[in-house]
């Protein structure tokens, strides 16, 4: 996917997250939004430019059910290839299993 940002601005990119499973799982949300982690590709490798934040929000962990989605956003700063990264835990109090889940690349121009 390719997006173009107009000169200096920053380019707001949204996703949603749907439960394609069988299972109801926990996923971070920062006042009702979906939380990410956004990482950029460079010649060593993925490194991330930003963790799954919240400033200044509420954190919660909310179940998405099989077939239901979450919708978020992040704003990215400068060109480059980049990609989202989001957790999912089988419950709501637990590290136990949890999944990560990777985007598509995001080629920003």
């Amino acid at each position: 996917m390719a997006y173009h940002r107009k000169g200096q601005s920053a380019l707001p990119v949204s996703f949603t997250i749907t439960n394609a499973g069988q299972t109801t799982v926990y996923v971070g949300r920062c006042n009702g939004s979906a939380m990410a982690s956004l990482d950029r590709i460079d010649l060593v490798g993925w490194r991330v430019v930003e963790g799954a934040q919240c400033n200044g929000g509420s954190i919660t962990h909310d179940a998405l059910a099989p077939g239901n989605s979450f919708t978020g956003s992040i704003w990215i700063y400068e060109g480059g290839s980049y990609r989202l990264r989001v957790r999912a835990d089988p419950d709501r109090d637990s590290d136990k299993g949890s999944l990560e889940l990777t985007s598509k690349t995001l080629d920003v121009y």
